[in-house]
């Protein structure tokens, strides 16, 4: 009688626990939320990330993704920070400023001069070229560090 009743109550957990995944795919579905990369509604809640915001795991490719990117950091304070970095403000002023990391600010200069800064000048259109030993130097290297190179 006592495992009839231990083994009932276990399909009946069983039975709850299914209707209420059934449930969340229903609520999901009706929200219209997807997972990005494949485009699958059949999504679960996945917990919640460390920073408070909803995770979900898509039940297909089975890759957890959030609602949207809280990360990401709109252009006008991108194109700010890019304004007073060339105004000649330093990368950790501009941190303290706009309230973005200093390593986004470096970040977002190396992308905006990449490829513009230490070309090679055109023979041809040039007269006269002054260069030191630091151009040599920098201009052999295989790796171009620091913000004018990519």
């Amino acid at each position: 009688m006592r495992t009839a009743r231990k083994g009932l109550c276990q399909k009946i957990g069983i039975a709850q626990k299914v209707l209420k995944s059934v449930a969340q795919l229903e609520r999901c579905s009706e929200d219209g939320i997807a997972m990005p990369k494949c485009g699958n509604q059949e999504i679960r809640k996945a917990g919640i990330s460390r920073h408070g915001h909803q995770r979900w795991k898509c039940q297909a490719c089975k890759r957890t993704f959030g609602e949207k990117n809280h990360r990401l950091i709109d252009s006008q304070t991108r194109e700010k920070a890019l304004q007073l970095y060339a105004e000649g403000m330093s990368a950790r002023a501009i941190e303290r400023v706009v309230g973005v990391s200093h390593n986004s600010v470096l970040g977002w200069v190396r992308k905006e001069v990449q490829g513009q800064a230490l070309k090679t000048p055109d023979p041809a259109a040039q007269q006269t070229v002054e260069i030191d030993e630091m151009w040599s130097y920098v201009g052999s290297k295989k790796v171009l560090s620091g913000c004018g190179g990519p």
